[in-house]
């Protein structure tokens, strides 16, 4: 047992297994381990409906368009010519086409609710303006009215969208369905959305391509799977944090619940960015940490601090220089109801307690204590300028709020042979005064991945290089790895399904196996995926029985996958088997209706399930 012992005593370590059946099957209101897929699908129900009504997206006609345009004499004229007519276009399909089906998509939701509880936006003012300034500086589309009631036109046209949940290795993915008028301002900008965080059901997104510093369209959306609630939170005004005066400590937005819990508990989104040396423009070690509290004014807090970061050792050639910090998130989750974790996977992790001192903002004095926790020696890596994804081979998970695991694929980053590459595990036991590092028992050469009756009978892959290990925070010894599966074509390697894999370190086996279904394009999903604690579905539905009449005009494909799915995993006999589980559309709860959207055909998704013996 190698121990890496700073302070403090070793706690218990968690020994026992849990039975992989009971872990799949949840009892009906408890939370599980899901894994989720970070990328968020955004649906344009506009769009949807144009094409439900038989109507041409824009896209198309103005396609048709330009190409009916006459011969032109000269380039720079024809390039006038199109340009008008593509703007004539715009108008007229905006008025004509787009303008009908956004009236028909709001008179389906005046007769079918929607099933997600829309909180009010409170949209405050600061010194120097704040979030309600944020139209001002920008402008997108000429807006400038009313902050507060521009965002409660936002919530109205979001729809956030979880289907069914079955347990881990299964991935799910969130989708968000948008519905807003034509010309409105967001719909100019891309489609994208991605989970920056969760704790305790919350999730915590971004829509849009906005990150703080930086002008773009977009703002957070904080989605209570628990409650079936969704929150509007506008971005960080650029007067505050700009790419000029601040970086991004790397991963995005945190999300805490910090209230006495219920289906209502109040929660903190906090941003830290560092500070920028005016002169270097490098990252140091001040930094500011933006908070908005939902039970507040509806206003960004903004508080300066001093991180406890290690300094990167100085060159050869300059010992005199200023230091350096080249410290960078990989991930950020919850602790508790009052602590932060920034985890840098090659150095260590910044620690902030007593965030909930910010929530009055009444005391300048006030302020969250931090504290620096590097990883093990032997699994600090330098950083240089080709860092690249950490998370490729490394994670961190929160087992409760004295325990933590970390995960290493040890070699995968120093040009090992991937079959030299083996699985390690550390756990972190900390209190508030002392924290110890030990290295766990159990490890994996990935090389016996690929002898696994399961990976090389059932799933009959080649040796291939897994990826992004998560550990899991119910069951002791057990890691995810996902897997891309290639086939040559045409001399090409082409993609052709992505599996995540249960492995059982302390038996050295894989215990299941669950391959992702094809995007709604057709083509291989990479997911980026992380580990939460969710209820299981059946149970979210209960605090939206005010719609129920709304699910029921539903087609019901997911609801029945689900429950056959839980029916086949407690009648498994006790020997290896195979069962198919659906894979849930990701619109199950599309409000205003019945028929439209290109996620109602169901995918499969293959899971193989073991008995634990």
């Amino acid at each position: 047992m190698h121990t890496d012992h700073r302070s403090g005593k070793l706690g218990t370590q968690r020994s026992q297994i849990h039975d992989l059946n009971l872990a799949c099957t949840p009892m009906d209101g408890a939370p599980m381990e899901v894994l989720l897929n970070r990328y968020v699908q955004v649906i344009d129900e506009v769009f949807e409906t144009i094409i439900e009504t038989g109507g041409l997206p824009l896209h198309e006609t103005l396609e048709t368009v330009v190409q009916a345009l006459p011969e032109c004499s000269s380039c720079e004229e024809r390039e006038e010519l199109e340009q008008a007519a593509m703007e004539a276009e715009i108008v007229r399909h905006a008025a004509e086409v787009a303008a009908p089906a956004y009236a028909l998509l709001r008179e389906r939701r005046a007769s079918r609710p929607s099933a997600v509880r829309k909180e009010p936006v409170a949209v405050g003012c600061t010194d120097d303006g704040g979030a309600a300034s944020y139209y001002g500086e920008v402008r997108p589309g000429g807006y400038t009215g009313d902050a507060a009631a521009f965002y409660s036109g936002v919530l109205d046209g979001v729809e956030p969208c979880l289907p069914p949940l079955a347990p881990a290795p299964s991935v799910a993915s969130l989708a968000v369905r948008v519905s807003w008028p034509p010309n409105h301002p967001l719909l100019g900008c891309p489609s994208s959305a991605v989970v920056a965080s969760c704790h305790d059901h919350l999730l915590a997104l971004y829509v849009g391509p906005y990150r703080p510093g930086f002008p773009s369209l977009g703002f957070y959306l904080v989605y209570d799977t628990r409650a079936s609630s969704a929150a509007v939170v506008p971005p960080l005004s650029t007067s505050r944090a700009s790419y000029n005066s601040h970086c991004n400590i790397g991963t995005g937005v945190a999300v805490l619940r910090h209230g006495a819990g219920g289906e209502h508990g109040d929660y903190v989104l906090a941003e830290l960015l560092l500070r920028k040396d005016r002169r270097s423009q490098l990252a140091t070690n001040k930094a500011t940490l933006f908070t908005w509290w939902s039970s507040g004014a509806g206003r960004w807090i903004q508080k300066d601090v001093l991180l406890p970061l290690p300094a990167d050792p100085p060159s050869d050639e300059d010992t005199m220089a200023m230091p350096t910090y080249s410290f960078r998130a990989d991930t950020v989750f919850a602790v508790g109801s009052t602590s932060l974790w920034w985890v840098d996977l090659l150095t260590g992790i910044l620690v902030c307690d007593g965030i909930d001192k910010l929530a009055a903002a009444a005391d300048d004095n006030d302020c969250p204590v931090f504290r620096f926790i590097p990883l093990p020696v032997e699994c600090v890596i330098k950083h240089d300028v080709r860092r690249g994804q950490p998370e490729e081979y490394r994670s961190m998970s929160c087992i409760d709020s004295e325990t933590f695991k970390f995960v290493s694929m040890d070699g995968y980053s120093q040009g090992r042979c991937i079959s030299q590459v083996t699985l390690t595990t550390w756990t972190l036991k900390i209190t508030e005064s002392s924290w110890e590092w030990r290295k766990d028992e159990a490890s994996f050469p990935i090389r016996e991945l690929w002898d696994d009756p399961i990976y090389k009978n059932d799933l009959k892959l080649e040796p291939l290089t897994p990826n992004s290990p998560i550990i899991s925070t119910v069951q002791d010894n057990v890691v995810y790895l996902s897997v891309v599966d290639y086939e040559r074509k045409n001399g090409l390697l082409e993609a052709t399904g992505v599996y995540e894999l249960s492995l059982d370190m302390g038996r050295q086996r894989v215990t299941s196996a669950f391959k992702l279904p094809p995007s709604t394009s057709g083509g291989i999903q990479y997911p980026r995926i992380i580990s939460t604690h969710l209820i299981s579905s059946s149970s979210v539905n209960k605090t939206t029985q005010r719609n129920k009449a709304m699910q029921q005009n539903r087609d019901g494909e997911a609801s029945d996958g689900l429950e056959e799915m839980r029916a086949a995993t407690m009648s498994i006999p006790a020997l290896a088997r195979r069962c198919v589980v659906p894979t849930p559309p990701l619109s199950p709860c599309t409000p205003g209706s019945s028929s439209m959207g290109a996620s109602t055909s169901s995918a499969v998704g293959l899971a193989l399930l073991l008995d634990d013996r």
